[in-house]
């Protein structure tokens, strides 16, 4: 066994470790031994400690967290998972600064699509200038209206129809020139079928405001003979007031030769009295006594109304 000998720090951080675990040095040295053996059972641990010594002195570091130690192994365990180092790195944060510099926000997943892309394109030995020209082209036909699909359409048409390279912008200026001038006879037809139906409109409208002008008509017609009807009615209720006048000017006579002629009434109303009191008493109108009676009446009625006829035709005194 060789002898220990251990310098004065050595000894004093023993000494620290036992009073700081609450042990004595003997059992405190045991701990740190059992500690080593169980890291020592990990394939990985004396490699973490020689990474952890190395990367101590690229960092010129006497310590460290170990809580950034442990970032720092995780990060890099992932860095070797894809392929990748700590080298990497710098190229990786100077693709973020393009990402970044995008006009739209951006995910992960977009990226890594954006990425993918890139590489398809270097795969396939396609330049810059190219890949812009055609871009460029892609959003001339998009503003146009048309796509891919239709351009490559046309250029077959065209090539099947054999024609030479030089005659080729000929006939699509022909065949725009014509399809011109079918679409304006197309929207001339269509026009010419919507103004059909609005004048079909008009004219369902112009039957039924006939229609409507002849149901007038015939109420107005129904009007008038109602306004002639009680016009004659009207004429007839003129005649019998002008008739109905004549008898109240005659009523209103009689009133006034009564009331300013009381003798003549009084003359008139005797000879009545005295045939109603004989009636009145068993007599009749047609016996002796009942026929003078009743020439008495009809004499002094006779000359009652010459009198009133006579007071009618002259002006009232």
């Amino acid at each position: 066994m060789p002898e220990l000998d251990l310098s004065e720090d050595m000894r004093a951080r023993l000494i620290w470790f036992a009073m700081e675990t609450h042990q004595d040095l003997e059992a405190g040295l045991t701990t740190l031994l059992d500690h080593y053996l169980a890291w020592r059972g990990d394939d990985s641990t004396i490699d973490t400690l020689a990474t952890i010594v190395r990367l101590a002195a690229d960092l010129e570091l006497a310590s460290i967290e170990v809580g950034t130690l442990r970032e720092h192994l995780a990060v890099r365990q992932a860095l070797a998972e894809a392929g990748c180092t700590f080298a990497d790195v710098p190229q990786a944060l100077q693709l973020l600064d393009l990402l970044q510099a995008l006009p739209v926000e951006w995910t992960w997943k977009q990226a890594k699509v954006a990425i993918e892309h890139v590489a398809s394109i270097l795969e396939g030995g396609i330049a810059l200038r190219d890949l812009r020209r055609f871009l460029d082209r892609h959003r001339q036909l998009d503003a146009l209206g048309f796509d891919e699909a239709a351009a490559l359409g046309v250029a077959e048409a065209l090539a099947r129809t054999g024609l030479p390279a030089d005659r080729r912008q000929t006939v699509l200026e022909t065949l725009v020139d014509v399809a011109g001038r079918q679409v304006d006879v197309e929207a001339l037809e269509a026009r010419r079928q919507e103004l059909q139906t609005e004048v079909a409109q008009l004219e369902a409208q112009e039957g039924r405001a006939a229609a409507a002008v002849q149901e007038r008509q015939a109420v107005l017609q129904a009007l008038r003979a109602d306004v002639a009807t009680l016009q004659q009615t009207r004429a007839s209720l003129d005649a019998e007031c002008a008739r109905q006048a004549g008898g109240l000017a005659v009523v209103d006579a009689l009133k006034a030769f009564l009331l300013w002629r009381t003798a003549a009434a009084e003359a008139l109303w005797s000879p009545l009295k005295t045939l109603w009191s004989w009636q009145n008493a068993g007599g009749r109108a047609d016996d002796s006594v009942g026929r003078l009676f009743t020439t008495r009446v009809r004499d002094e009625m006779l000359a009652f109304f010459q009198e009133l006829v006579k007071e009618v035709a002259r002006p009232e005194q």
